[in-house]
This record gives structure tokens, sequence and C-alpha cells, in this order.
């Protein structure tokens, strides 16, 4: 009779048995990893006055939700809508080009309120990744949020206001514009709701035409309620240019943002930012 033979027994080979050179191998690698075992994670130290948490990402579209969601639900109902409520988080953007940078900001009213909230989140998931805050350089930041919140103001209302009133940075410390110059905490002296307002009434286009100055944009876009513009930046090169547009209705700046996002405009693509 006419033994057949699996055509996969060929092909399986069982392991081979661990020679004494590789045996020596996995003992000096668990001698290493026992030497040298994973640091942990580092706490953070917060300072008697912290009341400030920064998440680092480059993704521009997260919103208070989101921070939300990773709270612990294991909470009761009453204390998991506290930690809810308990903070608002600002993104970060250029003090002086309103763009968004790489962090955002969550303010807590009482370090108390921030300590919670750290503990219900504390194996968490935030975009794609477990979620680590940091409180590093607070004090920058919060200077930064200052500039940021002058220019912005200033920049409401008119291009005068803005070029005469411009903040450049944290170390321009002897401008009579710069809320911050005595105090860190002078972050206490923005109004975060006019703050808010504005941001939501205001985008910054790339790639409008150089050549377009405030009248021309409000014949281009007649349909929408816009109070004015004014460039931020020029590119002579490629004549185009960064663009601030303050709408007076909240709803206008939505709406541009959503139809002109990415339109052909003279040959250059609108990249549209709503602050």
């Amino acid at each position: 009779m006419r033994i057949f033979t699996p055509l996969f027994q060929s092909a399986y080979k069982l392991p081979a048995k661990p020679t004494k050179s590789s045996n020596k191998l996995l003992k000096d690698v668990f001698a290493v990893v026992k030497e040298n075992p994973v640091p942990a994670e580092a706490s953070l130290r917060l300072g008697s006055d912290d009341t400030f948490l920064v998440f680092r990402t480059y993704n521009p579209s997260l919103k208070k939700e989101d921070f939300q969601s990773i709270i612990n639900p294991l909470s009761s109902a009453l204390e998991l809508q506290a930690i809810k409520n308990s903070f608002e988080i600002t993104r970060f953007r250029d003090s002086r080009y309103f763009t968004f940078l790489d962090k955002y900001v969550l303010r807590f009213p009482t370090q108390m309120e921030l300590k919670q909230y750290l503990l219900s989140t504390k194996m968490s998931m935030l975009d794609d990744r477990k979620v680590r805050f940091g409180i590093k350089d607070t004090k920058g930041i919060q200077r930064d949020l200052c500039n940021y919140y002058v220019n912005l103001m200033n920049a409401r209302e008119s291009a005068e206001a803005y070029k005469n009133g411009l903040v450049l940075d944290r170390s321009d410390d002897n401008s009579s514009n710069n809320i911050n110059s005595n105090s860190s905490g002078a972050v206490s002296a923005i109004d975060w709701d006019a703050l808010q307002e504005t941001e939501r009434k205001s985008v910054v286009v790339w790639n409008l035409p150089q050549e377009w100055d405030e009248t021309t944009l409000q014949e281009r876009f007649w349909w929408y309620d816009i109070h004015h513009s004014f460039p931020l930046l020029v590119n002579q090169e490629k004549n185009t240019s960064l663009t601030f547009i303050y709408f007076n209705e909240i709803r206008d700046a939505y709406l541009f943002k959503n139809n002109f996002h990415g339109a052909l405009v003279e040959g250059n693509r609108l990249m549209i930012e709503k602050l």
C-alpha cells in the first residue's frame, strides 16, 4: 500500500532545542533587564498655585467633550458631573499670528479640582495614546496667553489697534500694553468670556491674494457679514497673505470656514483656521 504524506508536513519543522550558546544569551538578557528595570512614570510635581494642565498634540480638532470623555466613569454620577464641569480648555495659539501651535491648556478654578481630574484620567487614552498632562513652564504659558489675549482683543477692534499695540513675545515686558508685565499671575486679568466670543467670530486665512484689501474681500464675499479684515503676514514671493477676518456673527464665521476651506482662489487653495 502506498502511503501519502501530507503536503504541509514537509514544510513544517519542529523548533530546534535551545543550544548552550542561546541559553547563555537568554541569561545575559534577563540579567541586564533585572539590573535595568523600566523606570516608573514620573509623577507631576505641582506648585502651590498651579491650576493649569497642558496637553501636547498637533491635532487642532479636540474639544472640551474629548477631555471630558476620558474621565473614569466609575465615579458617582454627581462626582462625575462635577469633574466634567470643573475646567475650561483653551487652544494654545501663536500670540502674533493666532494659528494653533501644539498644545491645549486646561484651566481649573482651584488645585483641588485639578488633582481630582488628574486622578480620574490617570489610565485613560486620548488622541490614540495614553493621556499625559504636563505642567512645565506654566508661568511662561500664562504670559503667552496674556500676550495672545492683548493682541486678539486689539485685532478685534481694528488693524491699527493691532499694529500699534502688538506684543511680540513673552520677554517684551516693558510694553504698556502687556498686561502681564508685573506678575505672571496677571492671567487672571483675561476676560475669558470675551476671549471665547472673539475667537468664535474670527478666522485666519492662508493664501488670499496679496493685493486684496479689506474692500475687495468684502465685495468678493458680500453675503457674509464681515466686520473687518487685515493681513497678518504677506508672502511677496508667492503673492499671498495670512489674513485675519472678524465677523459680526458667529454663524458667518463657521459658514465661511466650512464653505471655503480648500477652495481655489486665483491659483491658490485657501487654508482657513477657525479660532
